[in-house]
């Protein structure tokens, strides 16, 4: 068998082939990219858009409470009562809602990550074929989304009141809403989906 190509140059290769001559086939490696999204692409991904949910609903938290504190705190000052408020900062900025988001994003990935290997094994695969293999029965775990909403709670508070330097009624009101919209919800039911 002769193989005769040219090239665009107009030179002439030619290849010759036996019976005695070993075939060989070329594999393109193209798995390590997909691999490298899978393990890395996903889990940033998915942190990126937790933490920009957590911001819009620390942001949409803080809109009508603005206009609360506001009030409050006019009427402290006409009343000259004791200020019930930590010396706040005026104004909760932009700057502060991006870095509360980023260390409540951190947290909530520690606690949801708890959550998960509690509920879900998801080194062996389940009966029904699923990804994950429940540690405990769907009615436990709904049972057991208690904890990180608690643990999300106190997290928030902590937060809210030390770093946004709000008073107590206020961070638990926001406390409350984070740790109720950013609660490990999906957790329940993705891993049955898959």
């Amino acid at each position: 068998m002769v193989l005769s190509v040219q090239n665009s140059k107009g030179d002439s290769m030619k290849y010759t082939g036996s019976k005695d001559s070993k075939n060989t086939t070329t594999l393109y490696d193209v798995g390590g990219g997909y691999l490298v999204f899978f393990l890395l692409g996903i889990p940033i991904i998915g942190s990126i858009a937790d933490g920009i949910w957590n911001y819009i609903v620390l942001t949409l938290t803080l809109w009508p409470l603005k206009k609360v504190i506001e009030v409050e705190e006019s009427v402290e000052q006409k009343v000259d009562s004791p200020q019930w408020f930590l010396e706040r900062k005026s104004e909760i900025t932009t700057g502060d809602k991006i870095v509360y988001s980023f260390v409540i994003t951190i947290a909530g990935l520690v606690i949801d990550a708890a959550y998960f290997f509690i509920a879900w094994n998801p080194f062996n695969e389940g009966d029904d074929g699923s990804w994950w293999e429940a540690r405990i029965d769907i009615s436990f775990q709904i049972a057991l989304m208690l904890v990180p909403i608690i643990l999300l709670v106190f997290a928030n508070y902590f937060l809210a009141s030390r770093f946004l330097q709000l008073n107590h009624k206020h961070s638990m009101i926001v406390a409350s809403s984070m740790a109720f919209f950013t609660a490990p919800w999906l957790l329940l039911i993705v891993p049955i989906l898959s």
